[in-house]
C-alpha cells in the first residue's frame, strides 16, 4: 500500500490516523473512548549490530499503578518492594528516559533488515488495547495513493482488490489511484516493481 504524506517540523513524514484521543462519560455511564484523525509522525528505523539492551522490570509502563505496585514490585514481607520501583518512575526524568529507551528499542533493527529503509509509528493511546475495536486504526482513503500487487498475490485475490478500489475510488470521485505488481526477474534473480497502467480507475 502506498499512501501520500506530508512532513512536520522535523522533516519526518506524517499522515492523518483515526485514533483515541481522549474519553468522556456522562454521570453513571460506561466511560467511551473519543475517536479523532490527528496527524502521527513516521519514523525512521536504525538499523545496528546490537540491539539496545531492555530491563524488563523497568520497561512496564503500560501497566497501572495499582498493578505495578501490588504484584510485579511487590515483595514477599510487608512492606518490601523491589528497587526497580524506585528508579523506573519516580521523577518526569525518569520517564522521560524510560520513553526514550522504548522509542530506541521500537526503532531498531539489524543491519540485514536495512534493504527496506522503514518508517514506524509508535502508537501510545494511554488506554487499554484490550478490545480488539481499540486496536484498528484507520486512514483516510484519499491518503492510499496506489497498491503494488506481492509477487505471488494470486488472480482472484488481485481481482477482488481492484472491485474493492473501484468502489472506494466512485465513492470519493478518485480517478488518480495507481497499481503496481511485483515481478520476479530469473535471469537476473531480482524483483522490479511494474506499472500495471492498462488498470484505470474512472468514477462517474
Amino acid at each position: 500500500m502506498k499512501f501520500r504524506v506530508t512532513t512536520n517540523e522535523r522533516g519526518n513524514p506524517i499522515i492523518p490516523i483515526r485514533r483515541i484521543v481522549g474519553a468522556s462519560a456522562a454521570k453513571g455511564q460506561e466511560t467511551v473512548a473519543i475517536l479523532e484523525h490527528r496527524p502521527m509522525e513516521c519514523l525512521k528505523v536504525e538499523y545496528s549490530p546490537r540491539f539496545p539492551p531492555v530491563d524488563f522490570f523497568t520497561s512496564l509502563g503500560a501497566l497501572s499503578n495499582e498493578k505495578l505496585y501490588t504484584f510485579w514490585y511487590k515483595g514477599d514481607r510487608e512492606g518490601e518492594f523491589s528497587i526497580a520501583a524506585k528508579e523506573a518512575f519516580k521523577d518526569q526524568e525518569a520517564r522521560d528516559i524510560y520513553w526514550e529507551a522504548l522509542e530506541t528499542g521500537a526503532l531498531s533493527k539489524t543491519p540485514d533488515w536495512s534493504h527496506e529503509e522503514e518508517y514506524r509509528i509508535l502508537y501510545r493511546p494511554g488506554w487499554s488495547l484490550n478490545e480488539l475495536a481499540d486496536r484498528l486504526l484507520d486512514y483516510k482513503f484519499e491518503d492510499l495513493s496506489g497498491i503494488v500487487f506481492g509477487a505471488r498475490t494470486d488472480l482472484e485475490d488481485k481481482l477482488r482488490i481492484l472491485r474493492i478500489i473501484d468502489k472506494k475510488c466512485a465513492e470519493h470521485k478518485r480517478s488518480d489511484f495507481e497499481f503496481s505488481e511485483i515481478l520476479f526477474m530469473p535471469a537476473t534473480s531480482t524483483f522490479i516493481e511494474r506499472r500495471l497502467d492498462l488498470v484505470k480507475i474512472k468514477y462517474g
